[in-house]
């Protein structure tokens, strides 16, 4: 029974590393634009890994920083939700990884029109967490 264990184990962890690793985006400050009709504004994102799991912190360059709520990492898609800069109203975000390894999606909220986000991976991903 122990070796059927280990067997099993020996067979899914390959699957599971993968799985970690192709959900994984870099840490560090990633660049972009949060686009509404009428503004844009610029942004940075901190993505940073700590004990609890990945942590993404939104920084206008108007208005307050924020920590993003509910973080879903996929394969190419990533999904969050924040309060918007520009007009506080709260939003929830989908984004999808492009070729060029940025990320670009549409942001929606209860009312009003939709946003468009887009995010620009750092040159090198950084270590540790501000917590």
């Amino acid at each position: 029974m122990r070796t059927l264990a280990l067997v099993a184990l020996a067979l899914l962890a390959p699957t599971a590393s993968a799985q970690l690793f192709a959900t994984a985006i870099p840490t560090g400050t990633w660049s972009g634009t949060l686009s509404r009709p009428g503004g844009q504004v610029a942004l940075t994102a901190e993505v940073e890994e700590c004990a609890e799991g990945l942590k993404l912190t939104v920084k206008p360059t108007r208005g307050a920083e924020q920590e993003v709520r509910d973080l879903q990492i996929e394969t190419n898609r990533v999904r969050f939700r924040f309060v918007e800069p520009l007009g506080g109203r709260p939003v929830a975000c989908t984004l999808t990884r492009r070729t060029d390894e940025s990320y670009r999606g549409a942001c929606t909220a209860s009312r009003g029109p939709a946003l468009t986000l887009v995010l620009r991976p750092p040159a090198r991903s950084t270590l540790g967490c501000s917590e």
